[in-house]
């Protein structure tokens, strides 16, 4: 409505295009780097990092959501997911944050549905934390930490030099009331068990964990068929060790072998051997009754040396646990077909 001077004096306020066009959208939210906002999907080898880099939040391919320290990979806090055939993470548009299997069935859940919480953010002490839209915390992991891992007492890596000290890291491949009191009654898994015991040895084994659940990650970490009766190899122990973290070195048999595993020792590193099982190797041992059948390619740990020289050898096939060796019997694993060994220690 305009005046006689063409100045307008009352509008209807309701300027729009003379087409059909519909308004535009609501912007979607940013989604912050560090955090997971409503109805972000977290597929299978994807990940988040705090803003100051020290932590992720890793989906793993094994089905596990776990987060690491970056300076030293040490796993704080998972979901215990591995293995269930997980296929995404969602937190989804109720507040709820939760892991489906591929047949989309819910494996694990934060149980926060119907409390208005808009993002989760992984924050720079590794808590991941849940908030509502006025920043009010609901939930987190409670793993609040420092960026660097507590400072060692002695060494980066391990320093073992007893039986009674190594035995609380051993385990067997197959069933065993001390050892292994859930594992199958016959297995090919010397690898993994090798590999489960170096990654307890380096905390880098998931808490209340079984022995045969811990044996089962292993092999999963080393991207393995998920068969006990399938034999791993040198490359696959390689991919497990760095899946979590630590640094490995794989050495061909030859005549420094042994020379060159009292170096590792010496340094603090722990060794994965491969050799020869067979009757000269059965004869290294304290009972014999306690050793494993059958003649093949294997693979040990070498745990530590004690202060008369001899090695720590934790052999998955032997009921016996942890076994003093000295340097002409160790020698015997790798008399048959040579053979490498591998030494581990922290990045």
């Amino acid at each position: 409505m305009y005046n006689s001077q063409n100045q307008p004096i009352w509008a209807t306020n309701t300027v729009t295009s003379c087409g059909n066009s519909t308004p535009a959208p609501a912007p979607t939210p940013t989604r912050p780097a560090n955090s997971l906002i409503n109805n972000t999907i977290m597929q299978l080898g994807s990940s988040i990092k705090s803003n100051n880099q020290c932590f992720s939040l890793n989906a793993q391919a094994d089905g596990n959501l776990v987060i690491y320290r970056q300076s030293n990979g040490q796993a704080l806090w998972n979901t215990a997911t591995y293995g269930r055939n997980v296929k995404q993470t969602i937190f989804q548009s109720d507040g709820n944050l939760v892991i489906y299997n591929t047949s989309n069935n819910a494996v694990w859940a934060s149980n926060t549905e119907r409390r208005s919480a808009t993002r989760i953010t992984l924050e720079d002490n590794s808590n991941f934390v849940m908030y509502n839209a006025q920043n009010q915390a609901l939930w987190a992991t409670n793993t609040a930490t420092t960026c660097s891992p507590p400072a060692p007492t002695q060494s980066n890596n391990i320093i073992l030099s007893s039986v009674s000290q190594a035995n609380n890291y051993f385990k067997t491949q197959y069933y065993n009331n001390q050892w292994n009191p859930d594992g199958p009654l016959s297995s090919e898994n010397c690898g993994p068990t090798s590999v489960a015991m170096i990654f307890k040895l380096f905390g880098k084994e998931l808490s209340n964990t079984s022995v045969q659940t811990s044996i089962n990650r292993a092999r999963q970490l080393m991207n393995a068929p998920m068969n006990n009766n399938i034999q791993t190899n040198n490359l696959q122990v390689v991919t497990g060790l760095s899946s979590v973290g630590l640094r490995s070195n794989t050495y061909s048999y030859d005549s420094n072998t042994l020379a060159q595993i009292d170096r590792d020792l010496a340094d603090g590193k722990a060794v994965i051997a491969f050799g020869y099982y067979g009757t000269n190797w059965r004869n290294q041992f304290p009972s014999y009754s306690l050793t494993g059948a059958g003649d093949t390619n294997h693979i040990n740990t070498i745990l530590g040396k004690t202060s008369s020289g001899n090695y720590l050898v934790g052999d998955p096939l032997y009921r016996g646990g942890v076994v003093e060796m000295n340097r002409t019997q160790l020698a015997v694993f790798f008399s048959y077909n040579g053979g490498l060994h591998i030494s581990v220690a922290r990045q």
